[in-house]
């Protein structure tokens, strides 16, 4: 597998982010924090999506602070084909909670998977291991190097297995055993129903059910004759029991009809009662309203008199006039009343105006008054900011001349920082020289001195043997002279670098000169802005104080205006209430006329209809005579049909009727208990036949169930059979498998243990069969790898780590690198090494290059790593905005 591109939009830190991967060996650097491990968190999630966040991390966490969106896309190739994963997702900044919104692969272009689950399988599948694999075999996270080591027992036996695809297999083995165990189960299960089935048909049989079905037949027939019998005499009582019951209901009929008569005689009489008496209330109510009628004739009489009204069926005409005079007297004095409100309320408000003027004045004088004191400040303040500018310009004047005295005129000054750069840059090269010499110097100082010491010994210092005839004088008295030149060098190096450590001072200096002047001239600046400001402010002032005396005079004018205005309307209000007391004398003398006319209209109304309600009544009275009438006619010929009703009565006896009826129901009831009793006898020897019956087709079916169950036991036994040899082979071949493995492992292990350990203190690595890993020294001395130093331990999980991949890689039989295994990352390696483990660090991944991993990706800082790196890319975050940036140099 080889990734070929990554895209990011909105991870940790990145904000829209895109890079290539070649072969080789690519070091991504930057320092810490800059987002170097959130690249490979990436590479990680975009493979596997949510399942790839880190412990105690969520969703959320790995989305840019404040964005809703966010995706990563991974493109890479596999066995000759190119394929893009898209994992998009949602988050929610109010809640804290994110989720995945789309996750989809593709092969050459085509959509493989749009679910999360579905490309969830289709990597594992393509990768041969799902998450956890990954990360123990090719990403090797930052502080997780030493996982396996560090794992349980057990817990690293499954981890190494799973990695070397032989997990599996105890995965089936343990599906078998409880396959087993379930058939063990049901097999028990079986014999138990087989001997249960047994025992049923055998007490099925004693019984003899088919003999017992046989007389049971025959009793039945004997029962159904017997009911047909009873049933037809029942049939017959039935038959003169409705015959007698007719003839009671039909005197029953004729019994009420008459009582129905005599109830509606009596109710017709009590009618012509009330009729009679009506009629004489009736009378009694005409002879009082004739007497009310004689005496309101008399009062309209009085009434025309005193109004001079000679017919009174003038009476409405006058009326309507006397309300017309009255209307329009009422009318002047609310049209009166109106003018008079209209007048207060011109009134009111011209003195509210005259009020609002005088305040408004007042307001003017003072907001006067205060602009004149506010001119007067600003006046003060530009006065002050002048001085002020004056002030800054003479600082200014004297920092200059500070800086012309130590060789920096102002064209120098604007051009501080190249200089600057230039003396640190020459500074640089001086101290690494000096560095080197120094280096030289004490190499060769340790050189003269071992040789000295040698040959006063007398013994070469290459080979140990007698210096006899050994250049080592000449050589010896050569690096005497060269490290005299060397001093003398460094000497020299020395004093330029003390010149120009004096200059960086004189720089420095001169930059503060400078960030002085800078902020001289800001403060002038916001001083000339200031002197700008309040030259405005005091225009604006004495502009708004000639507004304001504009408008005091307008307001005068209006104030004397509405002055003889309030004057004219307290003179209308005089004349209106004159007038409004002569409109209420005239319209009194109208209302007491109209009160006397409605009064003789209405006696007049109420004679009228007297008048009316007696003949009304007199037309009631002589219709409560006619219905008296009517109703005795009515009751003879009730009491006629009542007589005709008593005849017909005596024609039967209901006495007897009703003995006859109660021996036929006793006939009929002794027949019906016989019957019941014969239809339960039959319905428990049909229960017992349907008893039998139901014996005989269980027996049929046990029987049938038995031999299902005999040919069940057979089957399971032979299955049963299956799983135990299944079980035994897998157990057989995970066993065969983990041998071959850990031999394979355990040659790569040591072949890249003695390429990391030549000519060091360790001979070899033993891996026995549960992965238990022990480190021999030279001597034999057996060690634990958790007891090696951190570096040591580091570069152990390494080689671990590395074997397995070139086991997975390459097979258990050394084969071709079959290009299928993802790119090894690692994160952070050189944590916990020192100098020299880093180098056994760089061995040990050139050796991983150059036997078959096409692709190494690599987190670090470390120089010596970038130097050694194929691709090297820079991650850096802008402090200002925390996005992370990478390039590639």
């Amino acid at each position: 597998m080889k990734i070929k591109r990554l895209h990011i939009k909105n991870i940790r830190s990145y904000e829209d982010m895109e890079i290539g991967f070649d072969d080789g060996v690519t070091v991504v650097s930057g320092i810490n924090g800059s987002g170097k491990s959130s690249l490979l968190e990436a590479c990680f999630i975009g493979l596997f999506g949510s399942r790839g966040i880190p412990k105690n991390f969520v969703l959320s966490d790995m989305i840019r602070k404040g964005c809703e969106d966010a995706s990563i896309v991974i493109e890479f190739e596999h066995l000759g084909h190119n394929y893009k994963i898209t994992q998009q997702f949602r988050n929610n900044p109010k809640t804290g909670k994110a989720s995945t919104s789309l996750s989809s692969m593709e092969m050459e272009g085509k959509l493989i998977a749009d679910q999360v689950n579905l490309t969830y399988d289709n990597i594992r599948a393509l990768l041969r291991m799902d998450e956890e694999a990954y990360r123990n075999c090719v990403y090797v996270r930052q502080g997780e190097i030493d996982v396996l080591i560090n794992a349980k027992p057990k817990e690293r036996q499954r981890m190494i297995d799973d990695l070397l695809q032989i997990g599996k297999l105890e995965e089936y083995r343990e599906r078998a055993k409880g396959a087993r165990t379930g058939l063990r189960r049901h097999i028990t299960e079986a014999k138990a129903r087989i001997q249960d089935h047994k025992e049923e048909i055998e007490k099925i049989e004693k019984l003899s059910p088919v003999k017992q079905l046989n007389l049971l037949k025959e009793k039945i027939g004997r029962f159904d004759l017997e009911l047909n019998n009873m049933r037809e005499k029942r049939e017959r009582a039935k038959s003169a029991i409705d015959q007698i019951q007719k003839q009671i209901e039909s005197y029953a009929e004729l019994e009420q009809q008459k009582n129905e008569l005599m109830d509606e005689i009596q109710i017709l009489q009590k009618q012509k009662i009330a009729a009679l008496k009506a009629e004489s209330e009736y009378r009694a109510q005409i002879l009082e309203l004739e007497k009310s009628c004689q005496e309101l004739s008399v009062e309209i009489g009085s009434l025309q008199k005193e109004l001079g009204i000679e017919r009174i069926s003038d009476i409405e005409i006058l009326l309507e006039k006397a309300n017309e005079e009255e209307r329009k007297a009422y009318n002047a004095i609310e049209s009166l009343k109106a003018d008079e409100k209209a007048t207060l309320m011109r009134q009111q408000t011209a003195k509210q105006q005259i009020e609002t003027m005088e305040q408004r004045q007042r307001e003017i004088s003072v907001k006067l008054s205060r602009l004149q004191d506010q001119i007067d400040e600003q006046e003060k303040s530009l006065s002050n900011t002048k001085k002020q500018i004056s002030k800054l310009q003479e600082e200014i004047a004297g920092i200059y001349s500070q800086l012309e005295e130590i060789g920096f005129d102002r064209k120098k000054t604007e051009n501080l920082d190249e200089i600057n750069d230039l003396i640190i840059n020459r500074r640089q090269q001086f101290h690494g020289k000096s560095v080197e010499l120094e280096t030289k110097i004490t190499r060769l100082t340790e050189q003269i001195a071992k040789n000295r010491t040698l040959i006063e010994k007398g013994f070469c210092p290459t080979c140990g043997q007698d210096m006899h005839g050994s250049p080592i004088n000449e050589t010896t008295a050569a690096e005497e002279k060269e490290l005299e030149k060397l001093k003398k060098q460094l000497m020299e190096v020395q004093a330029e670098e003390k010149k120009i450590l004096n200059k960086v001072e004189l720089v420095n200096l001169a930059k503060r000169h400078r960030d002085k002047i800078e902020e001289l001239q800001h403060q002038i600046q916001l001083a000339e802005n200031q002197l700008a400001t309040s030259k405005t402010t005091i225009g604006d002032y004495r502009s708004q104080i000639e507004e304001e005396k504009h408008e005091r005079e307008i307001i005068q004018e209006q104030l004397e205006k509405s002055g003889r205005d309030l004057d004219d309307l307290e003179k209308q209000l005089d004349l209106l209430s004159i007038e409004k007391e002569k409109a209420k004398l005239q319209h009194k003398v109208f209302e007491n006329k109209l009160k006397q006319m409605n009064k003789l209209s209405r006696h007049n109304l109420d004679y009228r209809e007297m008048k009316a309600e007696i003949k009304h009544l007199h037309e009631r009275e002589n219709e409560q005579q006619e219905k008296a009438g009517l109703l005795e006619k009515q009751i003879l010929s009730l009491k006629k049909r009542a007589d005709e009703l008593k005849v017909k009565l005596g024609e039967n006896d209901p006495a007897k009727l009703q003995q006859n009826l109660h021996k036929l129901e006793m006939a009929y009831t002794g027949l019906s208990g016989e019957i019941e009793t014969i239809r339960k006898q039959k319905d428990e020897a049909l229960i017992e036949m349907g008893q039998v019956e139901t014996a005989i087709k269980r027996q049929k079916e046990l029987k049938n169930k038995l031999r299902i169950f005999f040919n069940k036991k057979r089957y399971l036994d032979d299955v049963y059979k299956e799983a135990e040899d299944l079980e035994e082979m897998y157990l057989r071949l995970r066993a065969d498998l983990r041998a071959r493995n850990i031999e394979a492992l355990s040659r790569l292990l040591n072949e890249i243990f003695a390429f990391m350990y030549t000519n060091n203190a360790y001979s070899l690595i033993q891996l026995d069969s549960d992965y238990e890993l022990t480190v021999y020294e030279k001597d034999g001395t057996p060690l634990e790898p958790k007891l090696l130093s951190g570096g040591e331990r580091a570069i152990f999980n390494l080689v671990l780590r590395c074997a397995i991949y070139r086991l997975l890689s390459r097979g258990l039989d050394g084969g071709v690198y079959n290009n299928e295994m993802p790119p090894l990352i690692l994160d952070e390696p050189t944590v916990f090494l020192d100098r020299g483990h880093v180098h056994q660090l760089i061995k040990l991944i050139d050796l991983m290059r150059d036997t078959g991993a096409g692709q190494i990706i690599i987190v670090s800082h470390n120089e010596t790593l970038i130097d050694s790196a194929d691709n090297v890319f820079s991650v850096e975050k802008d402090p200002t905005t925390n996005i992370s940036t990478i390039s590639s140099f």
